[in-house]
């Protein structure tokens, strides 16, 4: 029976510029979403980010890791077209990706981290939710 589950990406809270530390992705996690969520703003608020992954298994230092950002879906693109452009977030909200995450070549990642930049007044936090395989 499947379940779903959650990584923590980041603690929630979060502020500035950051290239965050990558955190493992269970071997049997799939159909994942990668959700970035704006807990809280300030005046003129703006934030750029994406999403990376890697095939490098935790035992490989971010450093030494080879990173790709990760293709998504855009939200309600029904011709399924995949992107890997940075995301611009500007008021309170969630903002979940539906990630190229190996669906069709069968290779899922090891590891993810967030990225954020042009951070101006956003408090943040990352996660990725997933399903277990059967």
């Amino acid at each position: 029976m499947s379940q779903y589950g959650k990584v923590t990406a980041t603690l929630p809270g979060q502020t500035g510029n950051n290239t965050h530390p990558s955190v493992e992705l269970p071997p049997d996690f799939e159909q994942s979403i990668l959700n970035f969520v704006v807990e809280a703003i300030g005046a003129t608020p703006t934030v750029t980010y994406k999403w990376q992954v890697s095939f490098d298994g935790p035992e490989v230092s971010d450093a030494n890791s080879l990173w790709f950002d990760a293709q998504y879906t855009v939200p309600l693109d029904t011709a399924e077209t995949f992107v890997a452009t940075t995301r611009v977030r500007t008021t309170v909200s969630s903002d979940p990706l539906s990630p190229y995450l190996g669906a069709k070549v069968k290779s899922i990642p090891r590891k993810i981290r967030l990225v954020t930049t042009a951070n101006t007044n956003v408090t943040y936090r990352g996660e990725a939710l997933g399903r277990d395989q059967d």
